[in-house]
């Protein structure tokens, strides 16, 4: 009988694939780019031919892609095809290879359950078996190895190591020693998956109506399950209510049961802290009588796990709170028999051994291999291994595991908690400490009279002072600590609200000292009840005088804040006389000590000063002498001095440091300094000396004189380093004897006066003085030729606006000596005339533009260099702009038309 069209053509690609060795899979995958399972027709045409060589016909090709056209969209399913080319492959012949170990009932039982909670993962997370073992099956035989089978498994993450084993002996191959049959084990895996979907099936006996049976599931172990919860979603930070919210569309708290164990599978990602039976145990304890799923209940102890929302009630209950360090590793310890734990234990202490003997840093190694953008504390197995082996620290296979299992990072990842692990084997690391906590609800004892209190021993007018000494200093509005409890401004609030308004004060007092203070302002017309306006009287008299506002002549003296010693600190006037000697003896022998060698004791003690208050531990303290070899010789000595400088606070290593290594404070003589280099660099002139001096405008053109090239600006600029345009009469003379000026003492003296700085006395503005020497020149030259000019209104020139004539060519002087412009070409392509020598004002506008010079000028000084410059030619009125190139050129000392 001829086999099918489907059958020829499968067998065909099977038996081609052999011959090639070659894997299908991986040229479909190829195409699969989402690992949807389905490709198109013409993919898979392309694919088959290309790769193995396999041509069929149209008529073939239609109907054999139409077998596997699953969804009727066109697709082709090729996970299907594969899976009856892989049962094809691994049949017939080999079928001794498909036989399973027989095993006792109890472990037949134990891997049905297994292999139940395979499938719930897989299906979860879209596992597949086969590829999972098939980069191992190199030669596509179905068989791989132990190492292999361990290495690859797609199962959950809290399968023990014992349960491996049962299933690596239940599909190891009868014909070779040391390798498992994968595909036997995926298939059994998938018919676990079809006999729950059965029982799915199946009704369940109705025991009444609108009632459920509730499962076995006890409280206790219903709370277990809740506080490995609370643990892990606490640790990564996981909103469990924002799961369930996308089904509960109407925020009635109720969801079906399917969607509570998908939300919780969900939320609980892949670590899967719970397995399915233990989230189907939380379904039946928060199922309602209609068969929802009310989820707030669980929500309310998973999202809050460290507070309690009813706090504002019970004022007195301290929340419960887990030991600190506690969750810095796993929350939930791996289960160990004995055996593993006995070997757990043999295993750590030779690793303890061999680390001590060698004295390896272990820290560095692990932490060199986290790279991640913060320290995760994490290392994958691989990188746990190869470091164990580069350390000289390599176990055996089945030690490893051990060691993983132990020291795994979280529920459901693979990584290793390595600072756990050296802290274990290196007893110098420390990478956690676990403190006890309150991991249930306590309730504080409430204080009450009846309590004894050592009442009599309280000094309150001491207490007072501390509080207004704090106050003073701090400036706190006492006020403000009081008034939100006082609604109806009476000035007198309850004893539990006074004594709560005392600690926002910022000061900490005893039990005895608040009890005190509330006897001192108890309220005579209300039992209970304290007066604090009275202690806000006491507590700013210190500050101001009541009613200050009506009492205008009242004379407020000077703020004094008392300097009161702090709390605990040891009355050293009413001491033993044999106490008080031995410290003078101590102090004066380090004393003596410290300014023989020269000690700076501040810097070693403030080392250990971290909060900078001033103060140290006593062990803190003993250390700091034994770092500057100030050690005392016995005990009843440390004793005393101790005694001497401690209070609450610690040890006063201030008062400790004044008394053995006292300063003096010298006081500043800065401004004296100052005063009187004024006073000796003053000048000593006559002041009818001063009326005989020439001016500036002669002081400059004699100096211009002897030197015209002479660039003052270099040899003062030298000494402006913040180019302030200010430097020192000192500097200022110096500068002009350098550039060779050949000024009299007196006529220095009389430059510095003139362009003496406003702001200091002692200083002078060498830029106004450089300005001027350059333009001194043309103010000597422009008195002779402007006033002689046949051009129209220079005769008639006003003051105010030769001032904007003199900025404004000082201003373009300056651009045209430093660029070394040349003007006439610019104007000269206006002048189409025979050189008229005449441009007109649009045009002399868009010259200077063209140069650069138009933005220095403002609007002003533009219209009065055209005035200044302006002539009359055929009733125009244009600008002569020779004249103007001439005069620039001039006050820029360049050579006249240049070209």
């Amino acid at each position: 009988m001829m086999p099918s069209l489907d059958r020829r053509i499968e067998e065909l690609i099977s038996v081609t694939a052999e011959k090639k060795s070659v894997r299908i899979a991986d040229f479909f995958k190829d195409f699969d780019r989402l690992h949807s399972g389905y490709i198109t027709g013409d993919q898979f045409l392309r694919a088959i031919s290309q790769h193995l060589g396999v041509s069929l016909t149209k008529e073939d090709a239609r109907e054999f892609l139409s077998l596997y056209d699953t969804n009727a969209n066109g697709t082709f399913n090729y996970r299907a095809l594969l899976t009856i080319l892989d049962g094809s492959r691994y049949s017939g012949d080999e079928e001794s290879d498909w036989q399973r170990v027989s095993l006792s009932q109890p472990e037949m039982c134990r891997i049905e359950s297994i292999l139940h909670r395979i499938y719930q993962y897989s299906k979860y997370h879209g596992i597949d078996i086969r590829d999972s073992y098939k980069d191992c099956d190199k030669h596509n035989e179905g068989i791989i190895t132990l190492t292999q089978f361990f290495k690859s498994f797609p199962g959950p993450p809290d399968i023990s190591e014992k349960d491996m084993c049962l299933l690596s002996r239940r599909y190891s191959s009868p014909q070779y020693h040391g390798r498992c049959n994968y595909i036997a084990f995926a298939e059994d895996v998938l018919k676990a998956g079809d006999m729950q979907i059965e029982l799915d099936i199946i009704p369940a006996s109705s025991v009444g109506e609108g009632i459920i049976q509730k499962t076995s599931c006890d409280d206790l172990l219903i709370q277990s399950l809740i506080d490995r919860l609370k643990i892990n979603f606490f640790q990564n930070g996981i909103r469990a209510n924002s799961f369930f919210q996308d089904h509960d569309k109407k925020r009635k708290y109720n969801i079906t049961e399917s969607e509570f164990q998908r939300d919780l599978m969900l939320a609980m990602g892949k670590q899967q802290v719970l397995s399915f039976s233990e989230v189907k145990c939380l379904c039946d304890y928060y199922k309602l009588h209609d068969g929802s799923i009310y989820y707030k209940s669980l929500v309310d102890d998973i999202d809050n796990p460290f507070i309690d929302s009813s706090l504002h009630t019970r004022p007195q209950t301290s929340p419960a709170n887990p030991a600190r360090g506690s969750l810095s590793w796993n929350a939930r310890s791996p289960d160990l028999s004995v055996e593993e734990t006995q070997r757990l234990q043999r295993i750590l202490s030779d690793l303890r051994f061999r680390v001590k003997e060698r004295g390896i840093m272990t820290h560095p190694f692990m932490k060199d291999l986290d790279r991640s953008k913060a320290y995760t504390r994490l290392v994958s197995p691989t990188q746990f291994s190869r470091v164990m082996d580069i350390m000289g620290l390599a176990v055996n296979m089945f030690d490893f595991r051990l060691l993983c299992k132990v020291f795994k990072g979280h529920a459901g990842s693979d990584s290793i908690n390595y600072p756990a692990f050296i802290q274990s084997i290196d007893p110098t690391y420390v990478a956690f400490t676990i403190t006890p906590g309150r991991l249930r609800y306590q309730i504080i004892p409430k204080l009450t009279s009846d309590q004894p209190l050592d009442i009599d021993n309280v000094g309150v007018d001491t207490v007072i002072a501390r509080l207004r000494e704090h106050v003073t200093s701090r400036g706190i509005r006492v006020s403000d600590c009081f008034s939100d409890w006082d609604n109806k401004r009476t000035g007198s609030i309850s004893n539990s609200q006074f004594s709560a308004g005392l600690s926002r004060l910022g000061y900490q007092l005893s039990n005895a000292e608040v009890v005190a203070l509330c006897l001192r302002y108890a309220d005579s017309k209300r039992a209970g009840y304290s007066r604090w306006v009275h202690l806000e009287r006491d507590l700013i008299s210190a500050l101001t005088i009541r009613n200050l506002e009506s009492l205008p002549n009242a004379a407020v003296s000077p703020l004094r804040a008392a300097q009161l010693p702090r709390p605990a600190t040891a009355d050293w006037i009413s001491s033993s006389k044999v106490h008080a000697t031995t410290v003078d003896t101590v102090l004066e022998r380090m004393k003596r000590k410290v300014q023989q060698n020269g000690l700076d004791c501040f810097p070693i003690f403030r080392d250990f000063d971290r909060l900078r208050h001033g103060h140290v531990t006593r062990s803190q303290f003993s250390q700091c002498l034994l770092s500057l070899s100030l050690t005392l010789g016995y005990e009843i000595e440390i004793e005393a001095v101790v005694r001497k400088y401690k209070d609450s606070e610690g040890v006063n290593y201030i008062r400790f440091i004044n008394d053995i290594q006292p300063t003096v404070s010298d006081t500043p003589k800065y401004l004296e300094y100052k005063a009187y280099l004024r006073q000796l660099t003053r000048s000593r002139t006559d002041p009818c000396i001063k009326t005989q001096l020439p001016n500036v405008i002669e002081l400059i053109d004699r100096a211009k004189k002897h030197n015209k090239l002479v660039r003052i600006a270099d040899f003062l600029k030298d000494y402006d380093k913040h180019r302030s345009g200010s430097i020192q009469k000192e500097q200022f003379a110096r500068g002009l004897d350098s550039a060779g000026l050949r000024y009299k003492p007196m006529e220095i003296v009389r430059l510095q006066e003139i362009y003496g700085s406003k702001k200091d006395p002692d200083m002078v503005e060498y830029k106004t003085f450089v300005n001027d020497f350059d333009r001194v020149e043309y103010i000597t030259a422009s008195s002779s030729s402007h006033g002689t000019g046949d051009s129209i209104n220079k005769d008639r020139m006003l003051e105010v606006e030769r001032k904007f004539i003199d900025k404004g060519l000082f201003k373009l002087s300056d651009k045209v000596r430093t660029t070394q412009m040349q003007l006439f070409p610019p104007f000269e392509d206006f002048d189409n005339q025979p050189r008229a020598g005449t441009v007109s004002r649009s045009q002399f506008r868009r010259v200077l533009s063209q140069l650069g010079l138009n933005g220095i000028l403002t609007e002003i000084e533009f219209n009065v260099l055209c005035k200044y410059f302006g002539v009359i030619k055929g009733g125009r009125h244009d600008i002569n702009y020779p004249e103007f190139c001439d005069t620039l050129y001039q006050i820029a000392n360049m050579p006249f038309r240049k070209t």
